[in-house]
């Protein structure tokens, strides 16, 4: 999945918002490598926020991950987390959340394989509260990532009256095994199995 949604999603550079979050897209031209993949160089993202939001997705049915933050103090903290795959699995997988589908994607040649959805998801890990990010370093394996922001994730209200817990919002939500479901056992790894 090196070269297919830019061309198709947005213009290069373009900021796009997904889950409140802007993302610049990368500036590849169509038909080029637009994601980092196994990256062992640190790679710059700065601010202050709540959350260090990724978009990405996954090369295998079990792409996960743990990215290292480092602070301009010097400390660091991890995040782990799940993204599906591109194309073949269930997107709410590892609880990430579908940012963007589209048919068919474009390589060198042009456009092509226009039944195949190529698909991008968006997580997030949430950081440590009061510090300022310096650069972060993305796990290998087989997962790419096309952007990484810096993002602050609102609560939601505080509940009132009576409440059953499942029926709240989620703040977040990870399962190493199928996608993250309300009033469920885990049962397999499918959506509703449970």
């Amino acid at each position: 999945i090196c070269d297919w949604a830019i061309a198709r999603l947005e213009e290069p550079g373009a900021i796009v918002n997904v889950q409140g979050a802007d993302f610049t897209w990368p500036s590849g031209a169509p038909g080029t490598a637009n994601l980092v993949k196994n990256q062992s160089a640190l790679i710059l993202v700065s601010g202050t926020g709540s959350h260090l939001a990724l978009l990405g997705a996954g090369a295998s049915l079990n792409a996960r991950g743990t990215v290292t933050i480092i602070y301009t103090d010097g400390s660091t903290s991890e995040g782990t987390f799940q993204l599906p795959n591109w194309c073949c699995q269930d997107p709410t997988t590892g609880g990430a959340k579908l940012a963007v589908s589209v048919k068919g994607r474009y390589t060198a040649a042009g456009l092509s394989n226009t039944t195949t959805d190529y698909r991008v998801f968006y997580t997030a890990v949430p950081l440590d509260p009061g510090k300022t990010v310096k650069a972060i370093k993305l796990p290998g394996g087989g997962l790419g990532f096309f952007a990484a922001t810096i993002a602050d994730k609102p609560l939601p209200p505080a509940p009132t009256g009576e409440n059953w817990v499942s029926d709240l919002e989620f703040l977040d939500s990870t399962n190493g095994w199928g996608p993250v479901e309300r009033d469920h056992s885990n049962g397999e790894d499918a959506a509703g199995d449970g």
